[in-house]
């Protein structure tokens, strides 16, 4: 998707000979945003990649436990009761739950 300039907007707008409206301000101007949060939404790729462990933050991922960065927060993951009950089924110490239970969150979410 390519996001035109105003300008350009602009220049493919038909002729309102030289009439302009707040409305018509408005709407183009909706377009606009409208344009931009469906780039964001689609921009589905990492920007960067950081590891805490390597103290490193980089455009390629050389590591395993690199985390990706994007350019717009993306909408968090949590798990359903079902993942939840099929996470943590037959462990019985509260460490290892709660281990399960952040690799499940992490797998999701990554």
């Amino acid at each position: 998707m390519t996001i035109k300039t105003w300008q350009r907007r602009c220049e493919e707008h038909p002729d309102h000979d030289g009439i302009v409206s707040d409305g018509m301000i408005q709407a183009r101007m909706q377009e606009e945003i409208d344009e931009l949060r469906t780039a964001i939404e689609q921009a589905k790729e990492p920007v960067a990649w950081i590891s805490h462990s390597q103290n490193l933050l980089s455009w390629d991922k050389f590591y395993d436990d690199m985390t990706p960065l994007y350019t717009a927060p993306r909408q968090w993951q949590g798990l359903t009761r079902r993942e939840f009950l099929d996470t943590t089924q037959g462990l019985e110490d509260l460490e290892d739950c709660w281990m399960a239970i952040e690799a499940a969150l992490r797998s999701k979410n990554a």
